[in-house]
């Protein structure tokens, strides 16, 4: 992840400019974007990346049935009053929820 350091330490130290709502402005953002982009794909495995799609970072992991499954990877610069430490919380109450529904149903299961 060497290129995403260095991506991620000159956003650090760039002077950006602010929209009228106190965000980083459209042009900013998609710079960042587009440079952390470029450095995820340079990052991962040349024999994995097929290239870039509107939706993100194309990547094709071989696979001995289906011949390959294609992953996207995409980045986005959220505005400055997005709450990480929530939206991660969140996400964990959603996965726990997730798993305690599948250790029920396969508990119910089991008795048949």
């Amino acid at each position: 992840m060497e290129n995403f350091k260095q991506v991620t330490s000159r956003i650090k130290a760039r002077r950006m400019k602010e929209n009228d709502k106190g965000n980083i402005n459209q042009k900013d953002r998609n710079r960042i974007k587009h440079e952390t982009v470029e450095a995820i794909m340079k990052d991962l495995p040349e024999d994995m990346v097929v290239g870039k799609a509107k939706e993100g970072i194309v990547i094709e992991v071989p696979h001995s049935h289906y011949g390959a499954v294609t992953i996207i990877v995409n980045a986005k610069v959220k505005n400055m009053e997005y709450d990480s430490a929530s939206a991660i919380k969140e996400q964990e109450e959603r996965e726990r929820k997730a798993i305690e529904r599948i250790e029920k149903h396969n508990k119910d299961t089991k008795g048949v």
